[in-house]
């Protein structure tokens, strides 16, 4: 089972997951895995997906969000969007 969990609150935004990743083979399970990057100041990734993924991901959003100046959510959204 995978989990994580965000929850808005008055002082900001906690983010939580499980720390335990299983092989693809589903015999060996690790422990102590994050799932939860940062991608700048502001923004954070949390995914439990195959970590080559992730960490594709990760890297585009870096590139694209270092690059970008947003005047309203709109626009992050539709750029985060584009990089998945």
């Amino acid at each position: 089972m995978k989990t994580v969990i965000g929850i808005k609150c008055t002082d900001g935004i906690v983010i939580a997951s499980d720390s335990q990743a299983t092989s693809k083979s589903q015999r060996t399970k690790t422990l102590g895995v994050s799932k939860i990057f940062q991608i700048n100041d502001s923004s954070l990734l949390a995914g439990a997906a195959d970590g080559g993924h992730i960490k594709i991901l990760v890297e585009e959003l870096k590139d694209q969000l270092s690059r970008a100046i947003f005047d309203n959510s709109k626009g992050f959204r539709n750029t985060v969007e584009q990089a998945i």
